[in-house]
């Protein structure tokens, strides 16, 4: 009989989970445990949770809490200044290699059928646009099939069975609707 082995650090003091991080900046920031929990989409129970672990893990009390009010103990005071600096650290580190990373740029061209384009990719727009600014993109809706090549398209996209003629048409996806 085969037994399972799953081992964890051997010091469970050595890491704290980044989210349990984040649970304690938004309830000390909104001031409550519901509001903490909401703003980073949980429930105050999980929120509260959360909070018991990483004092159990720390082995004190970071926050005072009564019906109505939370409020930082000295030791919560401490960890809250420690921990919204080494998340703003993290999100500039971050930041940092998006920047390094290459940015689409220019025009890209796109041929969407006129239901699907204003239905689907014409909302979708925005935020994608949001994401590469510097990107512009040209949609024409248009029911027919057009050639890529020759009329200067980067992407067609088209619902249906892709007629054998094309030029190496690539089917992405089935959806059923």
């Amino acid at each position: 009989m085969r037994r399972l082995s799953i081992s964890t650090s051997s010091n469970p003091r050595s890491s704290l989970d980044l989210g349990t991080l984040r649970i304690f900046v938004a309830i000390v920031e909104t001031g409550s445990f519901v509001s903490g929990g909401k703003a980073l989409g949980l429930t105050r129970s999980a929120a509260g949770k959360a909070m018991a672990r990483l004092e159990a893990h720390l082995g004190t009390r970071l926050l005072h809490r009564t019906t109505r009010t939370v409020s930082l103990t000295v030791d919560g005071e401490r960890f809250y200044q420690r921990c919204v600096q080494i998340l703003q650290d993290l999100e500039e580190a971050e930041a940092d290699i998006r920047q390094d990373l290459p940015q689409p740029t220019g025009t890209l061209r796109v041929s969407v059928t006129e239901a699907y384009g204003r239905i689907v990719v014409l909302p979708f727009l925005k935020s994608f646009l949001d994401t590469w600014p510097e990107l512009e993109v040209e949609v024409n809706l248009t029911d027919r099939i057009v050639d890529l090549v020759e009329e200067g398209f980067d992407l067609s996209i088209r619902i249906g069975d892709i007629p054998t003629n094309l030029r190496k048409p690539l089917k992405v996806a089935t959806h059923s609707m």
